[in-house]
């Protein structure tokens, strides 16, 4: 999307695509839908999950430093985009609480989100989640995760998960150039 554009030169976030398969041919077979969405604006992976799926199938698939890292992106992004993102707080803050980064770790996940804020021409500071607006636009309708996940963790305690977190990164090394967008 959109159609009758050279892909080459697009400036889009993503091509749509829908899958249908059918399972269970002849025998009260089905079928579903599966829908993708391909970026060519997203930078390499800096690491993927393997996962063997059984019948020789793999599945390549973000590591947990890409989905922190694009996590803070979208966070970061909301206000650009005009958009309320409530699940990247509440993923985070899960994330975060479940799993222990060492420097190392902590380290790349800056790096990738980095790669990730550049290709979308955002420039992340330590202290960029103490914008207002991130924090406003990720609590709007936070109610509904409770309604999604059957559980509804205190907006303010995952929110400062986050940020801390975030600010621990290590900002000490010298900020990389954003590129400036694209004209015409």
């Amino acid at each position: 999307m959109p159609r009758d554009i050279d892909i080459e030169r697009a400036d889009f976030p993503a091509l749509k695509i829908w899958v249908r398969y059918v399972s269970n041919p002849g025998h009260g077979q089905e079928t579903d839908d599966i829908r993708l969405d391909v970026t060519f604006s997203e930078p390499p992976l800096q690491r993927a999950d393997i996962i063997d799926i059984g019948d020789g199938i793999e599945l390549h698939t973000y590591s947990l430093i890409d989905v922190i890292a694009e996590k803070y992106r979208a966070l970061l992004q909301q206000a650009i985009r005009r958009r309320a993102r409530r699940q990247d707080v509440y993923d985070l803050d899960y994330l975060l609480r479940r799993y222990t980064f060492d420097t190392a770790t902590r380290r790349a996940i800056l790096v990738t989100m980095r790669d990730k804020c550049q290709s979308r021409y955002i420039e992340p500071a330590a202290s960029s989640l103490d914008d207002p607006e991130v924090r406003d636009r990720a609590a709007t309708e936070w109610e509904r995760i409770g309604l999604e996940t059957g559980d509804l963790p205190d907006f303010a305690g995952c929110f400062e998960t986050v940020q801390e977190f975030y600010k621990g990164l290590p900002w000490d090394d010298p900020d990389r150039p954003v590129p400036r967008r694209p004209s015409g």
